[in-house]
């Protein structure tokens, strides 16, 4: 569970996954030695932030999504919604821009969604809900886990093709 929590922990809004695909190669060129067959590897120009590993003369594909739901601040750090997010009251937000580091909590005024922050946020920043793993002895619980549950999986399928 490990790599399924620094998984949920990598800020990657959709339209911006170049930290966690940075981290499934490092994560895939770190561990391949281990595997049982070493994949071919193809990412950077002509795939933006995708990534294919092909393992000989492949009859399977598994696809995994590797963005999350979120936020993009407007003006005045009103945010709109990335994808179906749950606009609950007092959910916290985080994600970083020109001047470091954000964190703050979602609020409604007048039918618009705003993030409570000290300062103007700069526009077409994004933000995301802030990492709470859990994990006990039967479950592991995480905010829209199936994203990053659908990589953790196809990187561990991908240890014994």
């Amino acid at each position: 569970m490990k790599l399924l929590k620094e998984l949920c922990g990598i800020h990657s809004p959709s339209g911006d996954e170049k930290e966690i695909s940075k981290f499934i190669i490092d994560y895939i060129k770190k561990n391949t030695s281990n595997w049982k067959k070493k994949p071919v590897l193809y990412y950077g120009d002509g795939f933006q932030d995708c990534i294919v590993l092909c393992f000989g003369n492949p009859k399977t594909a598994i696809f995994a999504h590797m963005d999350s739901i979120g936020f993009t601040v407007k003006y005045k750090n009103e945010i709109i919604k990335i994808g179906g997010p749950v606009t609950n009251k007092n959910i916290v937000l985080v994600g970083y821009d020109s001047k470091g580091s954000i964190e703050g909590r979602l609020i409604k005024k007048n039918k618009k969604l705003y993030i409570d922050f000290k300062r103007q946020i700069d526009r077409g920043t994004n933000l995301t809900f802030k990492p709470n793993f859990r994990e006990t002895k039967n479950y592991v619980q995480y905010r829209y886990l199936d994203n990053r549950l659908g990589v953790w999986n196809a990187l561990k399928v991908s240890e014994t093709l």
